[in-house]
């Protein structure tokens, strides 16, 4: 979805959206001829709009001071529009201070197969005056196309 390109090798396609008849009802009319490249099993597609924005989570200057409290912070980024590849810097002024005294952080990410879910591990380690926390949580992402 957040491939640039909109030829028929891809499976990102323009679309334009109408309100339909009368009630709650909505059309979403794919603009383009070129059929999608792949099918899929599920019977499932996403609609991505591009007024929803890109959000990074990222970990900032991580380790322990002399007094054993962590130095480093979590930060969540959004506004800097979709990507391709994962952007690392640049990502703007648009963000928010998650947690501070963070001593340790991954975020991991198993992909599995269409048949098989993918996974994402997150594990955040807080310290303060010699003492830590480990907090850790994971994610199924469906792979179903």
């Amino acid at each position: 979805a957040y491939e640039g390109n909109t030829t028929a090798s891809h499976v990102r396609r323009p679309y334009d959206f109408a309100t339909g008849g009368a009630g709650p009802t909505s059309l979403i009319r794919i603009v383009s001829a070129a059929a999608l490249p792949f099918d899929s099993p599920g019977r499932r597609f996403h609609v991505l709009s591009v007024a929803e924005q890109a959000v990074t989570y990222g970990c900032e200057g991580v380790g322990l001071d002399a007094s054993g409290t962590g130095t480093g912070t979590l930060t969540r980024y959004r506004a800097y529009g979709f990507n391709a590849v994962q952007a690392t810097a640049g990502l703007g002024t648009d963000k928010a201070l998650l947690a501070d005294r963070v001593s340790a952080c991954s975020f991991t990410y198993a992909p599995g197969v269409t048949q098989r879910n993918g996974l994402v591990s997150m594990s955040l380690t807080l310290s303060a005056g010699g003492e830590s926390i480990r907090l850790v949580y994971e994610a199924h992402v469906s792979n179903v196309p």
